[in-house]
């Protein structure tokens, strides 16, 4: 077996572990947000006073919340705080293997190339090996975590699918109260708009006009003697 090809792919598909863990935290950072989403539409639409059930719905929110909190920090420990190792640029490298070429020339190596070239293999292994063998601990631990967080989704899933009949059982108690009080209502109006038309409306007393004091009849002033000629008229 070719020791040279074998640590080099292996540093290769390292880094190409790590490529594929970084990429798939797309999915579960996506599924977190939704489910947050739909947990926050059920608390901000919920009455929290009817009854039956007045434990069972905070109880599961609060659950959801202790596991949205596992999750969000198995995705950060899944995705920072790792420290990767890589191999030295390829100008650095070039320039140490002409040093090496002109050390061995420099102590009268009799093949100082092949010499140089050896060494220069070995020490291209041994970068190989140092650095595939961090990079599998930190995509090893990465996975681990990321692994934890796909199953905390599992469970905060099973409780959203909990809290969403009781959610929908509480908003139609709600919606049956609110057409039960407006049913109320509208026969409370129209009983009252119905006493108010059969009662008989009072006309509103006349009131007097001014109507100016009599005057009262004169005396009749007559002479002596005028009576007859007044009645034979």
């Amino acid at each position: 077996m070719d020791s040279f090809n074998f640590y080099q792919k292996h540093y290769f598909h390292e880094l190409e572990r790590k490529a594929q863990i970084t990429n798939s935290l797309s999915i579960p950072v996506g599924v977190l947000s939704l489910l947050c989403g739909v947990l926050g539409f059920y608390v901000s639409d919920f009455h929290f006073s009817l009854q039956p059930i007045p434990l069972v719905f905070p109880f599961l929110l609060l659950c959801s919340a202790i596991v949205i909190v596992l999750t969000v920090y198995f995705l950060f420990r899944s995705y920072w705080s790792y420290t990767y190792r890589y191999i030295s640029n390829p100008d650095e490298l070039l320039t140490f293997q002409k040093d090496l070429e002109k050390y061995y020339q420099s102590i009268g190596n009799n093949n100082p190339v092949d010499h140089a070239l050896t060494e220069f293999e070995e020490t291209l292994i041994r970068k190989y090996s140092n650095s595939a063998t961090q990079n599998a601990i930190n995509n090893d631990n990465k996975s681990s975590y990321l692994h934890k967080a796909n199953s905390s989704l599992v469970w905060l899933v099973a409780l959203v699918f909990l809290c969403t009949p009781i959610f929908f059982w509480n908003k139609n108690t709600v919606s049956k109260m609110e057409s039960k009080y407006n049913i109320i209502n509208n026969s409370g109006d129209n009983q009252m708009a119905k006493d108010s038309k059969d009662t008989p409306q009072e006309k509103p007393a006349e009131k007097p006009t001014n109507v100016e004091k009599p005057k009262e009849p004169p005396d009749k002033i007559m002479r002596e003697g005028d009576e007859g000629k007044k009645r034979n008229h």
